[in-house]
């Protein structure tokens, strides 16, 4: 008897992809002259709308860990360096080379793109007024408290500090308090500070923002603190107007731009 014929597969039909390949290049070019699209470049405002709900979870998780007990007392061997860098920043905030530089800046020199409706117009003066404002609230709660800033495990590389629930202390970064200097601390105080008085710089990578408000005026205390630091990264403004400070103060004999005159102890700003 014979072996058993099995039956043959029915031929695949006509197109298929057994029987004969595509010619893709036969297909229209579906993609020509058009951008792919990107999903790592969305619009500004999406950008802004997104930093915006970031720096609001930020606030929140920092308000949070402060309730739950998650900040800690400065290190005992860390707080004379961290009192002084205070200091330094008080010192800034009220040092006429401070005030005159930020004063002489105008509302197009600062990028306000982060910040709310009502301060997304505000000059130099301005935003001067509001620095020592927050400055003489916060210093308010340190002489009430004898506590001037507490310490916390940062939740990203570049974080610093943190404002903290206003009225309470600043926040800084706990790995961070034996690297950075006294001059980088003031800085930092003052960087906080304007974000207690209502500016903001979006999330924390600091690439392009050095003409926001917190940015800018970190930059700003830094010099003041130390005159011979570099200037290299500032914001374009800002370094026109140091320079152009520097110049008025060759001569002793003319007076700055603007003009600093105290008035019932407190600076008011007036061009000669």
């Amino acid at each position: 008897m014979g072996a058993r014929a099995h039956p043959q597969a029915p031929a695949p039909p006509q197109g298929s992809r057994a029987q004969e390949a595509v010619d893709l290049t036969s297909l229209p070019n579906l993609t020509k002259n058009r951008p792919a699209p990107s999903l790592f470049t969305p619009h500004r405002d999406q950008m802004k709308q997104r930093e915006s709900i970031l720096h609001i979870a930020f606030s929140a998780l920092s308000l949070l860990a402060s309730l739950t007990g998650c900040t800690r007392p400065l290190p005992p061997t860390e707080v004379p360096k961290i009192k002084k860098a205070y200091e330094h920043a008080r010192e800034a905030l009220k040092d006429r080379k401070f005030e005159s530089v930020l004063a002489s800046l105008g509302s197009e020199d600062f990028d306000h793109d982060y910040d709310s409706a009502e301060a997304a117009h505000d000059d130099g003066r301005q935003v001067l007024g509001k620095l020592q404002d927050a400055d003489s609230t916060y210093h308010q709660m340190v002489t009430s408290t004898k506590t001037f800033a507490l310490a916390k495990a940062p939740s990203h590389p570049k974080t610093n500090a943190y404002e903290g629930s206003d009225p309470g202390p600043i926040v800084l970064a706990k790995s961070k308090l034996r690297r950075l200097s006294e001059t980088d601390w003031a800085g930092t105080f003052v960087h906080e500070l304007a974000h207690r008085a209502g500016y903001s710089h979006g999330e924390n990578d600091p690439e392009g923002k050095e003409c926001t408000v917190p940015n800018l005026v970190t930059d700003l205390a830094t010099w003041t603190t130390d005159p011979t630091s570099s200037l290299q990264g500032y914001c374009p403004a800002l370094v026109r107007a140091i320079e152009q400070y520097s110049r008025d103060s060759v001569s002793d004999s003319g007076p700055r731009s603007p003009a600093n005159e105290l008035v019932g102890g407190r600076t008011s700003l007036a061009l000669p």
